[in-house]
Order: C-alpha cells, then structure tokens, then sequence
C-alpha cells in the first residue's frame, strides 16, 4: 500500500494552493503609489472579495467587464479598496 502512495506521489507531485503572503505580495507589487507595506509579519489577510460594478443600462455605450471590477482587502488592522486600471 505505501508503495502505491508512493508511485502516485512520484506520478502527480503534491503541491500546496498559495498562501496569503504570497497573493498580498503580487497584488502589493501590482498596485502603483502605494504607501502602505502590506505583506508585514503583524497583518494578516483575513477576507478578499472580488466585485463588479453594476453597469448603468441608460448609458449608450458598453463599458468593458475589467472597467467595473473592484476588489476589496480587510486585513486585521486595514481595509484596502482596490480599482483595477
């Protein structure tokens, strides 16, 4: 049995999902003039949500979906509203 387990490990490496320094590390990098460190020891990610902005249907023209994305940080001591350009 422990033979088998092993040749299915050897077959499909077991990885581990991304951890929450690492995702607040990239999203860190990736916002511009930010004056705030994120990624610190004390903070931790406790809630990530992704929203969209819902589209006014009297406006004429369609505005793209990545226009009204927003996603929204709360960390333990900070919320960070975030407006992807």
């Amino acid at each position: 049995m422990v033979a088998g387990i092993y040749e299915r490990i050897q077959q499909r490496e077991l990885r581990s999902n991304e951890d929450h320094v690492t995702y607040v590390s990239r999203v860190e990098q990736s916002i511009l003039g930010l004056k705030t460190v994120l990624a610190v020891p004390h903070r931790r990610l406790v809630c990530c949500c992704r929203l969209f902005e819902v589209p006014d249907a009297n406006k004429p023209h369609k505005q793209k979906l990545s226009a009204l994305q927003r996603e929204v940080f709360l960390f333990n001591d900070l919320l960070l509203h975030y407006i992807q350009t």
